[in-house]
């Protein structure tokens, strides 16, 4: 089973940086490039799961005993779980994608990624899970699941 990767940054759209530096020929091509992309959302059957972490409460209430991105990730890969139970895929293998950080960052988000899916969380199952990492300049579509770390920075 394969994926498709791409990244859709809305502040790289909008300020046209990035891979959309100069993809728009004029504010009328750029406005109707949104009305497409919107449409296309819009018309499309997915879900989305994500997860917004208030690092500021989690510091008043714990000091910073639990990494926030990897609170999110266990949110979030049970949420997936869950959600393969109720169509009965949960033990297809499922590509979890993220967007390349770093070195130290993405060993260590696959290091507690692999714990989580070894049954090192909540629900104590092994998880049918594999991890992809992907760079900004990926140039596909992403499938599955979207963790984007971008929302907890």
């Amino acid at each position: 089973m394969g994926h498709d990767l791409i990244g859709l940054h809305e502040l790289e759209i909008r300020k046209e940086k990035g891979a959309f530096s100069n993809l728009f020929t004029s504010r009328e091509h750029k406005h109707a490039f949104l009305a497409e992309l919107t449409g296309i959302i819009e018309a499309s059957n997915f879900v989305l799961i994500s997860c917004l972490i208030d690092k500021a409460s989690l510091r008043e209430a714990q000091g910073m005993l639990d990494n926030p991105y990897h609170l999110a990730l266990g949110f979030c890969l049970e949420t997936l779980y869950e959600f393969l139970q109720e169509k009965n895929q949960q033990n297809a293998s499922t590509h979890v994608i993220f967007e390349r950080r770093g070195k130290r960052e993405d060993n260590e988000l696959e290091l507690e990624f692999r714990r989580m899916c070894g049954g090192a969380y909540r629900m104590s199952i092994q998880l049918p899970f594999d991890i992809v990492f992907a760079t900004k300049q990926a140039n596909s579509v992403y499938s599955w699941l979207i963790l984007s770390r971008d929302l907890l920075a």
